[in-house]
């Protein structure tokens, strides 16, 4: 159950006391057995968007699970004053960096596929998307730590210009 995962960050060195670390973050993303995570009611999807269904939010933490259709995808971002961290529960998920130009676009610079059991931890600074590219639902689990405020920073994209004569 999701509720394990739970008590397991907040049974963290850290969990109510304060932000935790990165590394602290990806020991318990470690810990979680796929085989045994039943996301019960936090595993749900909409048509219209990706559904973010948090579990819990402390001054500390936010659990999120996080459920994507085929072809969903968040805005370009960053985290404010927060790190991130996916864990890959089912599906493929594909996180795209970016950097920012002079005018503060959003350029991309890499893309990476992430299969199941996948972690990675987004640094504050980090702009980024991530998109479900297959055909099969994906579900993610992030823990945000703090939790996401209103320094966040979603950008717009340079838009793609069509070629001459093509």
């Amino acid at each position: 159950m999701v509720m394990v995962l739970r008590h397991a960050v907040l049974a963290s060195p850290a969990g109510s006391t304060r932000a935790l670390t990165r590394d602290e973050m990806t020991d318990l993303a470690r810990s979680v057995d796929l085989e045994r995570l039943d996301l019960g009611d936090f595993r749900c999807f909409t048509e219209a968007r990706y559904a973010r269904n948090t579990v819990f939010l402390n001054q500390h933490i936010e659990l999120v699970v996080i459920c994507w259709l085929a072809g969903q995808a968040s805005s370009i971002h960053d985290h404010g004053a927060s790190n991130c961290l996916y864990l890959v529960v089912e599906g493929a998920m594909q996180e795209e960096m970016f950097r920012l130009d002079a005018e503060r676009r959003p350029e991309r610079t890499s893309k990476r596929l992430y299969g199941r059991g996948d972690i990675t931890v987004a640094a504050p600074t980090d702009v980024h998307r991530i998109v479900n590219p297959g055909g099969a639902a994906l579900v993610t689990v992030h823990l945000y730590s703090p939790p996401l405020d209103e320094r966040v920073t979603n950008f717009t994209p340079i838009p793609v210009r069509a070629s001459v004569g093509g």
